[in-house]
């Protein structure tokens, strides 16, 4: 009640101290003097009580039992006096401490460009050396690189070849079909299904916990299972609305398997210390589920749907572009509009979810710049090992030695792949 009583008045009252202070002074006043408890002790001693004939009696055993129970109570209050002072006394210290903090960080964020707050901002995001004109212009590579693939799969399909990406993912949107609210469910849950029989064909590690689809007015994300394992991990997919099919597999891959629900679940049931199994590097959590939209790719779980490749190659398009959004408007003085206006032209969206991305990577500086920056080093970690091992790689193995050891800052991921490399060459 004390700690309540503190934060409440500091957030009513500016002048939070000086009331708190004149609270108390008017408690202290109601509590029982030494003096007075004196007085108590000398008239419970000399008066006595008086019977029908008004002759004083004198009980000495009653009398030492009140005075005890007197000093008891007098001893009490004091001792509760005192600790409910000490209380006050530590919230006043606390968020005086607090504030001053506040003050200090406020004070070091004034003292920086803004180009150094957000190389602050990505470095603990994606602890990486890029600068953030690096990150910006491997952004522009990188949606290079995807704009280059789609235009394959949009020749296969014959689109026209002087369209835009907004008008070209309309048709991809049409042509994939689209599933009725009623229905989403259900196809995210086939999906997994499909996922879960073919994940042997790159994994020998897999999680003990299951993972349900659970319906949400919005969706999009992922819940861990509990410690004790009686709740399975949840992805919870958006069922208050009809989807577009072409985004759904990349979708469910990236928040179940074997995205998230694959790495966040095997970590949780890893022998290490608890916090290895519950600590969420962005980098390292979200690359690795942009990885498993990858990997599902290059496994051929797209070889029939063009469509579904489509998405998926939208999706990573999205990261791609997030990159230079987010530089764009912390380093380089994009305006809100010119961030949106981007994601528009290069990913597809519409106007309304570009402004909403743009939004996003305004008041969230370098964490939406963590898929992608998590994905490549995970990507290149896997092709050192390749050239470092040969014949002798696994992709099983890799994937068990980055998924066993819990979430990792990227920067421990090079010790992790150096382990693996060192044992598989020693082996016989």
């Amino acid at each position: 009640n004390a700690s309540c009583f503190g934060l409440h008045s500091l957030s009513r009252d500016k002048k939070w101290s000086t009331w708190g202070i004149h609270w108390m002074s008017r408690w202290i006043d109601q509590q029982p003097k030494p003096n007075e408890t004196k007085k108590i002790r000398k008239d419970l001693i000399i008066k006595g009580t008086t019977t029908g004939d008004s002759t004083p009696r004198y009980d000495l055993i009653s009398r030492i039992g009140d005075v005890s129970v007197i000093v008891g109570q007098t001893l009490q209050a004091r001792s509760d006096l005192a600790r409910d002072i000490a209380g006050k006394a530590m919230i006043i210290v606390a968020v005086a401490g607090l504030m001053l903090v506040i003050l200090a960080v406020f004070a070091v964020r004034s003292s920086l460009s803004p180009l150094r707050r957000i190389e602050h901002a990505l470095k603990r995001r994606d602890p990486t050396d890029l600068t953030p004109l690096e990150v910006h212009q491997l952004g522009l590579a990188e949606l290079a690189r995807l704009h280059a693939e789609m235009r394959l799969i949009f020749d296969q399909l014959g689109y026209p070849q002087n369209e835009t990406i907004p008008q070209l993912f309309a048709r991809v949107e049409q042509g994939g079909g689209i599933i009725p609210a009623a229905e989403v469910q259900a196809t995210h849950e086939a999906i997994i299904a499909d996922a879960q029989a073919r994940l042997n064909e790159a994994f020998d590690i897999f999680p003990i916990a299951d993972v349900v689809v659970l319906p949400d007015p919005f969706g999009g994300f992922y819940i861990g299972p509990s410690f004790d394992g009686t709740r399975p991990g949840a992805f919870y997919a958006g069922t208050a609305n009809a989807e577009a099919y072409f985004r759904l597999p990349s979708l469910t891959y990236h928040e179940s398997i074997p995205g998230h629900h694959t790495q966040i679940a095997i970590a949780m049931e890893q022998d290490v210390p608890s916090f290895r199994k519950i600590v969420h590097f962005t980098a390292f959590v979200e690359g690795w589920a942009l990885y498993a939209e990858r990997l599902a790719f290059e496994l051929g779980w797209y070889d029939s749907d063009p469509h579904g490749d489509l998405g998926r190659l939208q999706y990573e398009a999205l990261r791609a572009a997030r990159l230079v959004m987010d530089t764009g408007i912390h380093s380089l003085g994009w305006s809100f509009d010119d961030a949106a206006t981007f994601n528009r032209e290069n990913v597809g969206w519409s106007v309304g979810a570009s402004q909403g991305a743009a939004g996003r990577y305004s008041v969230w500086p370098g964490q939406a710049t963590a898929y992608m920056v998590g994905m490549l080093q995970i990507l290149a970690e896997r092709q050192r090992a390749q050239d470092a091992l040969g014949a002798r790689f696994d992709i099983k193995a890799f994937h068990r030695a980055v998924l066993s050891n819990g979430a990792v800052p990227l920067s421990l991921l090079d010790d992790v792949v150096d382990r693996y490399i060192a044992e598989t060459q020693s082996a016989p």
